[in-house]
Parts: C-alpha cells; structure tokens; sequence
C-alpha cells in the first residue's frame, strides 16, 4: 500500500469522527434548547399559574422530535455526499498509477442506496421513542403533580432532568454514530465499484486508552475478497461501527476503527510487506496537520494523547511531530507521552 494512501484515509477517518462530533454536538444543543423551554415553564410551576406551565411545555416541545430528526438526517445526507467525495480522493493518486482514468470512473451513489444506509439502522425510530418520553403531555402532567405535590422549582426540575439527560445522551450517540455508519458506509461503495481492482480491506484502529482490546488486537488484520488458506475473508470484515457479519454486525457504539482499501497494482503481484501495516507518509500528514483545526487533530491522535501533549506544551501549539515517532514509524503511545510529562516535573520544568 502507498504511504500516502494510508496517510490520505487516515486524515480522512479523522475529518469524519471531527464532523460526527459537531454534528453531535449540535443535536445536543437541540435538546439543552428544549430543556431551558422546560426550565422556563417551570417556573411558573405554581397552582395559581400551573396552566401557563402546561402551555408553555406544550408550545415548546411539540416539534421537538420532528426538529430533532430532522437535523440528523440532513447531517446524514450531507455526510454521504461528503463521504464518496472523499472516498475517491483517497485513492485517485494510487488509481492512476495502476491503470488511468479508472478513478474517474467510481460513480455517484445510487440516491436509493444512500437513503437505504441513512435509515437502514432504524435510528429514527429508536430516536422517537426516547423523545416520547419527553412528550409536553408528560412533562405537562410532571409539572402538575409537581404543583399539587408543593414541590419547589427546583425539585419538579430534578423530577425532570434524568429524562432529558436520556434524550440528550441518546441524541449524541445517534448523531454521532450514525454520521461513522453513512461515512464508512458510502465509502465502502465507492471502493466496491472498483471491483477487482481492490482486492482487500485492511482495518486500523486509533490506539489509545479509549480503545476495545479485542479492536486494538485486529489493528493491520487484513480481509482478502478471494481469501487464501489462513487468510480473513469478507464475511470477517468489520464495518466501523459495526462488527463483521460474522459477528452478527452488531453495533460497536463509539467506535472509532476504519478501513483502508488495498489496491491491485497490474504490474506485479502483491507482497506480504504491502499489507503489512504502511507507514504514513510524515510530509503529508504534517503538512494535513497545518490546516487541520482541532476537531480534527484530537480525533487523528485520540483525545488521550492530544490532552497529554497539550499537556507537554503548554501554550505552544501541538505540531504533528509531537505525537509520530518516525523512528519508530508509529504514534507516540500515551504511556510514553506521560513518560516524558514525569521527566520533565521530575526535573522541574513545564506543568
């Protein structure tokens, strides 16, 4: 595999975990505007004025699945168009030293397919049914029990607040996981419609704390379509977030794996060193790093390491070099990071 192809995926997978995360936060915003709807109607939470109450939860929460839904789906679809762009800029460069022009050829998603992978998981539906439990009947009928009970403002807002805790960390994770599922889905068919031309998947994983040990173990595990004996097929191929469908493709929730195609080059066949675990190309990635913002950077390292570098440096804006030993060919693990941290308070300098 080219370097530089393993670098371009691996600031690709970064771009798309930075865009799952503002598409999550911004559906968490949704609900924290939901919730100071709430708040605000509590306070009128007293039986003299408890119908205002109900009819301000009433006028603020009634489109509030809608507006909810709505979003993600918009991220989703945007997300796919996003995805198969990039997809191709991935492996257009190793494409046409293969055989020219064919990475022109990888054509636009079928409009069918993307809304199939969008909705395929059922995300709407599970969205819905955590958002009824925030329905402005029962947050209304809440309140009153609240009034009639004497409850404080306070008390009929702790009464209240698990529930929009459910809604809001459900919403995330949606927001979150489902942009990973359309990205890495979009993606794997554009390099599908390659056909032969890829001949396996290689999947990676971002090596930190916050890692799966059994995700961390098939790190560089490679997944051929005409697997040999002893070789992974295609039915043990893993789909970010998803497990393989020898896994019974369940969901890995937060999972921050990806795939890297393997080019076929017509020339010569492929080696074992091809597949082997490809170093990244350093002038690429740090040139990539310069305009990164750092969204992007902290999913490209993991968020450990970013904040034990951002540790290390303090005011100093952390460099691409920071964190890849080129020695060793490889990120900087955080053990080694908090190594150096240890060194230098031992030795009275930084924080």
């Amino acid at each position: 595999m080219n370097p530089r192809t393993a670098a371009r995926q691996y600031a690709r997978q970064a771009s798309a975990l930075a865009r799952a995360e503002v598409f999550a936060d911004a559906a968490e915003t949704i609900v924290q505007q939901a919730w100071r709807a709430v708040l605000d109607a509590i306070a009128f939470a007293h039986p003299v004025v408890g119908h205002i109450a109900t009819a301000k939860v009433h006028n603020a929460l009634t489109d509030f699945p809608d507006q909810l839904i709505h979003f993600i789906t918009g991220a989703l679809f945007h997300t796919a168009d996003w995805s198969h762009a990039t997809a191709i800029g991935v492996v257009t460069a190793e494409l046409r030293a293969v055989q020219e022009g064919k990475a022109d050829m990888i054509p636009a998603p079928d409009p069918a397919l993307v809304r199939q992978i969008v909705y395929r998981s059922g995300w709407s539906e599970r969205l819905r049914a955590q958002t009824a439990l925030g329905h402005p009947s029962r947050i209304a009928e809440k309140i009153s029990r609240g009034i009639q009970a004497g409850k404080t403002h306070q008390e009929i807002a702790e009464d209240l607040l698990p529930i929009f805790d459910g809604i809001r960390s459900t919403a995330r994770r949606v927001a979150r996981d489902e942009t990973m599922h359309t990205a890495n889905a979009i993606q794997w068919q554009a390099w599908e419609s390659l056909g032969e031309l890829v001949y396996a998947y290689q999947v990676r994983a971002i090596l930190d704390g916050g890692t799966r040990p059994e995700h961390r173990k098939r790190d560089k595990a490679v997944f051929y379509k005409e697997p040999k004996a002893g070789q992974n097929g295609l039915d043990d191929c893993p789909h970010p977030p998803r497990e393989s469908e020898a896994d019974g493709s369940v969901w890995a929730y937060g999972c921050r794996c990806w795939l890297v195609p393997l080019v076929k080059d017509n020339r010569r066949q492929p080696k074992a060193a091809d597949v082997g675990g490809p170093s990244l190309d350093d002038r690429l990635m740090q040139a990539w790093w310069a305009d990164a913002d750092w969204r992007e950077r902290r999913a490209a390292v993991g968020a450990e390491r970013y904040g034990l570098v951002r540790r290390l440096k303090g005011r100093e804006r952390p460099q691409w070099s920071d964190f890849f030993d080129a020695g060793r060919d490889r990120l900087k693990t955080p053990g080694e990071i908090r190594a150096t941290l240890a060194s230098l308070a031992r030795a009275g300098i930084g924080s």
